[in-house]
């Protein structure tokens, strides 16, 4: 269910509008604060996000449109720092693995597909299978890169018939946050690049551990905790389900932003793990193609990306050229849990550290 706005005539900053708002969302999220003077703070987040809100929707030529959501009570570093990973180089760093396969241009997109395409949808790719799994929800954790490395792990798994995403729950991202880090204690045997948990990391990393350990394992089998519960768990031992193959990823990055590649690589491998820096509207997103605002955005070769998600459908809307993009901020976040963002100037980076699995193996018995 999503907040629906009331009153919207009524001027910007009207104290009975932003009273009214203010109480109904606090309702219909369930949200309670702990002392009078952080439900204060909360109430001033909520009323400068709704005259955000109710500003940019006024705008004729916008070409997105916002909305009030579970997030409007925190400013935009109170949400940093709940949902988004520590700042990482853009558009690498030494402590990112390197994919070993760069993507070859291969000019192969039939004309069904230059315009759109769907990874979601089984009519609408040129498999005829869902490749993607239901939007899930990362919680108050900057694990993003992890269910964005499991989304492409997924996609791969449900292109080559391991599994059917339209009903499959999709990997295991809390056994990869639990024993990610370290190998049954011994660090110094870890064979994998680091990545940090909640605090974030990258997904060819993920995708290099899951090869190393042959370690994925269902969700259902190992549920996700982090960031919703206050729980962790330590590394489980659990039956395995698939793994990367020696090629392990792959990447259309190693030559710069390129998004003809991009939108090649989607259509013939299948949903991407794509990086961003998200700032400003962002986290207010509700339909149509999002264009940053210049504040949305900044220079990404200064400030880095802090959020990771997956590629999953490329289509055209109003004349504008997008990619559909899986978040994990759950389904009632944005267009039922997808943004459209729009596609070929690497809008924040979206562009510029790209990377698929290349093929997953099945595999049986415990996790090494």
């Amino acid at each position: 269910m999503k907040f629906t706005l009331a009153a919207l005539t009524l001027p910007i900053g009207s104290f009975a509008l932003v009273t009214s708002n203010f109480n109904d969302f606090k309702n219909l999220y369930r949200k309670s604060y702990n002392s009078a003077d952080l439900e204060i703070k909360a109430k001033n987040a909520f009323t400068q996000n709704l005259e955000t809100v109710l500003a940019h929707n006024r705008k004729s030529e916008a070409s997105y449109k916002l909305e009030i959501n579970e997030f409007s009570d925190m400013t935009e570093s109170e949400f940093a720092n709940n949902r988004l990973m520590v700042d990482l180089p853009y558009p690498e760093e030494d402590m990112e693995f390197e994919c070993p396969d760069r993507y070859r241009y291969r000019n192969n997109i039939p004309d069904d597909y230059q315009v759109s395409l769907d990874w979601r949808t089984a009519s609408k790719n040129p498999l005829n299978k869902v490749a993607v799994t239901a939007v899930k929800d990362q919680g108050g954790c900057g694990s993003c890169y992890v269910f964005s490395a499991a989304a492409t792990m997924e996609g791969n798994m449900c292109m080559n018939g391991l599994k059917d995403c339209s009903t499959w729950k999709g990997i295991s991202e809390q056994q990869v946050l639990d024993c990610g880090a370290y190998r049954l204690g011994r660090d110094d045997d870890r064979e994998w690049f680091d990545f940090h948990g909640c605090s974030g990391g990258w997904q060819s990393n993920v995708i290099q551990f899951s090869y190393y350990t042959r370690g994925v394992v269902d969700s259902e089998d190992y549920p996700y905790v982090s960031g919703m519960t206050g729980k962790t768990n330590e590394c489980q031992l659990m039956e395995r389900t698939a793994y990367p193959d020696r090629y392990i990823c792959g990447t259309t990055s190693k030559g710069g932003a390129n998004a003809t590649e991009v939108k090649e690589a989607l259509f013939n491998k299948g949903p991407l793990a794509i990086g961003m820096y998200v700032g400003g509207t962002f986290s207010s997103y509700k339909s149509g193609v999002y264009v940053p605002a210049a504040t949305d955005c900044p220079n990404v070769e200064s400030t880095g990306i802090n959020h990771a998600m997956t590629a999953v459908a490329y289509g055209r809307e109003n004349g504008l050229d997008y990619w559909l993009i899986k978040n994990s901020w759950g389904p009632n976040w944005g267009d039922n849990g997808f943004i459209k963002v729009a596609a070929g100037k690497n809008y924040c980076g979206i562009e510029g550290n790209v990377a698929y699995t290349n093929e997953m193996v099945e595999a049986t018995g415990e996790w090494n």
